[in-house]
This record gives C-alpha cells, sequence and structure tokens, in this order.
C-alpha cells in the first residue's frame, strides 16, 4: 500500500474502533461515551507506565491493535462503569478486569465489523505479541464520559491488520457484483423496503448449553438432583439459537447476576443453511436440551 494509503486506511479501522469502544463503555457504564480519535502528533509515544491491551485479528499474529492507557484514564472509566452497575468497592485487580473486558468488547466488535465487509468469520483474540513494534500506525484517543475526560489512549494499528481493510472492500457495498444486485440486495449498502418492514419483528433467542438423547424409560426416573449429562465439553462454546436455527457461538458470561453470552462467532449465512433447524422430529430418539 503506497504512500498515504495506509494511514487512511488506518484511520478508517482507528474510527471504526471508535465507534465499538463507545458501544462497549456504554453498555456497561449505562450512558455514552464521547469518544474522538485523531493521527498520533508526531513523536507521541506510548505511555512507559500506560496499561497494554493487545489483540490478534484473522489468521496473521501481525495482524494486531494495540492500546496503551495511563492509569488515570483507564482506571477511571473503570470505576464509572462498576459505580453504573452498583458496585462500589473494587480494587486495582477489578479494575483491570473491567478495563480489559471493555476492550475486549470494542476489539471483538472491530473483527465483527471487518468480518461483515469480508463476508467471513474474522478471529479476534488476546494478542501475546509484544505490542506496539513493527510496522505500525499510531493514533490518539481520549474519552469524555459523566463529565470527565479520560486520556490520552495510544492506539497501534499494524500495516498487517490495516492490510485487511482495502481487500475486503472489493467484496463490500461498493463492489457488489450483479448477482447480489439481482438478488434484491441495493448495491449501496441500504437494506430493502421489504426488509425494513421486518427489522421490528421479535424473535425467540435461546441458548443451547449442550443435548443428549434419553429413552423415556430414563427420563420417567429424572427428579430433583438428578443429573443430566449433556454431549458438549464445558471448554466449547455455547450455540445461540434464533427462530430454531443456530446464528452464532459463544461462552457464557454473568452480567449483575444473569447469565449472557459473548458471542466470539457469527455462523455464516452458507453454513447456517446447512446447518439442521433445532426441532425435535417425532420419528427419532427424545432430545434433551438445555
Amino acid at each position: 500500500m503506497p504512500g498515504s494509503e495506509p494511514l487512511l486506511i488506518a484511520a478508517q479501522m482507528a474510527r471504526a474502533w471508535a465507534v465499538r469502544l463507545s458501544s462497549a463503555v456504554e453498555m456497561m457504564a449505562q450512558q455514552a461515551p464521547d469518544v474522538a480519535v485523531s493521527p498520533a502528533p508526531a513523536g507521541l509515544q506510548p505511555p512507559e507506565d500506560g496499561m497494554v491491551v493487545s489483540h490478534a485479528f484473522g489468521q496473521s499474529p501481525a495482524a494486531q491493535l494495540d492500546v496503551s492507557a495511563p492509569y488515570d484514564a483507564w482506571a477511571g472509566i473503570a470505576k464509572t462503569a462498576l459505580s453504573a452497575g452498583g458496585i462500589d468497592d473494587f480494587d486495582d485487580s477489578l479494575l483491570k478486569e473491567t478495563w480489559e473486558e471493555i476492550l475486549m468488547q470494542a476489539a471483538h466488535g472491530l473483527a465483527q465489523e471487518i468480518g461483515m465487509r469480508a463476508g467471513e468469520n474474522i478471529a479476534c483474540s488476546r494478542s501475546s505479541g509484544a505490542p506496539f513494534s513493527g510496522q505500525i500506525l499510531l493514533f490518539e484517543a481520549s474519552l469524555e464520559l459523566a463529565g470527565a475526560r479520560f486520556g490520552p489512549l495510544a492506539v497501534g494499528i499494524s500495516l498487517a491488520l490495516a492490510e485487511i481493510w482495502p481487500s475486503i472492500n472489493e467484496t463490500g457495498p461498493a463492489g457488489k457484483d450483479a448477482a447480489a444486485v439481482a438478488a434484491g440486495e441495493p448495491a449501496d449498502g441500504r437494506l430493502p423496503p421489504t426488509l425494513e418492514l421486518l427489522l421490528d419483528v421479535e424473535l425467540p433467542v435461546s441458548v443451547s448449553f449442550g443435548r443428549t438423547y434419553l429413552p423415556v424409560r430414563d427420563v420417567l426416573k429424572l427428579s430433583t438432583g438428578s443429573i443430566i449429562e449433556l454431549d458438549r465439553p464445558v471448554n466449547e462454546p455455547v450455540e445461540v439459537v434464533v427462530n430454531n436455527c443456530v446464528i452464532a457461538r459463544g461462552e457464557v458470561v454473568v452480567i449483575d447476576g444473569n447469565y449472557g453470552v459473548r458471542i466470539h462467532e457469527i455462523i455464516s449465512r452458507k453454513a447456517r443453511l446447512a446447518l439442521e433447524h433445532m426441532t425435535l422430529n417425532p420419528y427419532q430418539p427424545m432430545r434433551i436440551s438445555a
């Protein structure tokens, strides 16, 4: 990517990440922050005493996004989020976990956006690579929340990560082929009018922890305290089911005393069509789901 193209592409990714960061903070702090991001001034270096969190995207370990924040910034944001959830007793360990959770949600949101543009799943995970090393483009971000301003945050986007963006633009909304248009999908990326009519329709959403088959005699023996062994190991992701169709996989989390699921993988449309719907067949053995 010659000339200024890498910086322009990385700037798009930095803005997309800032939007996802704002959403992650809003979900936890229950108020929308104002996140600003811009190319880093010349000579800016990540703070030496800052907390650094890195995430890797896709198959290349070099496709990395690094975020470094001074203590006052990451601890202040985490305190605001925890206080909004009614938690007033916290230490640096809990503040660190909260900040890491916020950054993880922002990174997974960015990976989801890249995947939507690419038409495939883009994996995202904590990176073990050295942060702010190699060929990176540096940005500066700040966040205003509850009347306080936090930052600056140093955001590093590697050239390997920036290279994912232009390659997917060819298959993105601006590069839709004739088949997509013929199928009724607008070339400018807008939703078809017929689909907009369905956006407010509510669908049942459930989470499948696993399944098993039991003969009727064993079902009749079930009582309080009985344990049913499912077919999924505890370290495997659970399935998110919408309208009897598996659409995503993720891990179980606890949010304010309620169960939740952090999405790690969105099932592609092709894969969804290949999956069997999770409905009971009366001619098959009885299936128990939990």
